[in-house]
């Protein structure tokens, strides 16, 4: 059985995570400030309660603070500097290696990238899972082991293995990945996926439906649905005055959830996510898409929303039963989403296949596609 095989190997091999690894008599430095910082503060800095003592950018002036730190330039790093300092990188890994080759200096044992720390990568999971060991995973071995079974090829069930056993073992490493501009358009599945009706849930900026506009030549209408206001401004900005095919998409700014209702919103970027109403927050409109069943007969649904991709699912039971569409759902947001989400959807209808595809490397941006068809 794989799950017995994964939790021996993960007993036997030690973290490599950043936390085991970073000199805890230097200061923190974090280079860069972009949408990555976003992620990392709320993902990392914030669940362990850590403070940066300075910030690194292209985009500080002299003595600019941020966050009432001090800044820096990334020219003013040199060995004096890493004498003092850890210096986390918050750019795309990609980025990183990039950056971290141009820093001038003879030691670069104290430069990190974001990647290199557990938590950045357990985003939304629940203690247990990110903060225990690999015994907290014996209670979902019978999920595991059916998600396992269940996948038809060796390349969906060879990255399931890898992100399990980076998940148990917490010993990061990167994996193979397809190339990222074939997210949600994956090109080597034994079936084709049909773009015809098209649900868009965490549209963002409209980046997803605007591929598949142009890749696809069977698309006829889509719905994006997107609640963060400056997405969606950004949404509609991107779509509007386009010709031809752009006019046949509905843009709505709402959530998708398992209930209809308002809910506050913790606004992030492309980290935004839905919280209690009180407190403060802005209110956002939530939709299930069963509202939608009879509207269309819909043919493929895609989301990434921030670790409520279940919740959602829970919310069209008749529309995956009636109309079996195929699916390309973002299960990365939580580690348990990676066996929840498969079992749940053939709870529904037993009829999906499924394949796994990975897009950067690293549990982020891992699709689970599911279609009734056979090859």
């Amino acid at each position: 059985m794989i799950y017995t095989i994964l939790k021996d190997q993960a007993s036997r091999t030690v973290s490599n995570c950043a936390m085991t690894r970073i000199d805890t008599s230097k200061k923190i430095a974090v280079y860069g400030v972009g949408q990555g910082f976003q992620s990392f503060k709320k993902f990392f800095l914030n669940k362990i309660g850590m403070e940066p003592d300075i910030y690194v950018d292209r985009r500080f002036v002299k003595n600019e603070k941020f966050l009432g730190k001090p800044t820096i330039m990334p020219n003013m790093i040199d060995d004096k500097f890493l004498a003092n300092y850890n210096i986390i990188l918050t750019q795309n890994f990609d980025s990183y290696q990039s950056i971290r080759a141009e820093i001038s200096a003879s030691d670069k044992n104290n430069i990190f990238s974001a990647f290199d720390f557990f938590l950045y990568h357990a985003t939304y999971s629940n203690d247990e899972l990110t903060r225990g060991n690999f015994h907290c995973f014996d209670k979902h071995r019978e999920k595991i082991e059916f998600c396992y079974a269940n996948l038809l090829d060796k390349k969906s069930k060879k990255l399931f293995q890898d992100i399990l056993l980076l998940y148990m073992s917490k010993r990061i490493s990167r994996f193979d990945f397809d190339n990222p501009n074939e997210q949600y358009l994956p090109k080597d599945l034994p079936v084709e996926l049909d773009y015809r009706h098209v649900i868009n849930c965490g549209a963002y900026d409209g980046d997803t439906v605007q591929n598949i506009i142009v890749e696809r030549p069977e698309f006829q209408f889509a719905v994006c649905f997107e609640p963060d206001i400056d997405n969606f401004s950004a949404l509609v900005r991107n779509l509007s005055g386009k010709k031809n095919k752009f006019s046949d998409v509905t843009v709505l700014q709402a959530a998708v959830g398992s209930e209809v209702g308002c809910f506050g919103l913790d606004k992030g970027g492309t980290n935004s996510t839905l919280v209690d109403v009180s407190g403060g927050k802005r209110s956002c409109l939530q939709l299930n898409l069963d509202s939608l069943a009879s509207a269309r007969d819909w043919t493929f649904i895609n989301m990434d929303i921030e670790g409520a991709e279940l919740d959602a699912l829970k919310g069209c039971h008749l529309l995956l039963s009636k109309l079996s569409p195929d699916l390309a759902i973002s299960i990365y947001h939580r580690i348990e989403h990676l066996w929840e989400i498969q079992n749940y959807i053939s709870s529904i209808n037993s009829n999906y296949n499924f394949w796994l595809r990975n897009y950067s490397g690293f549990p982020s941006e891992t699709i689970l596609y599911a279609s009734v068809k056979c090859n």
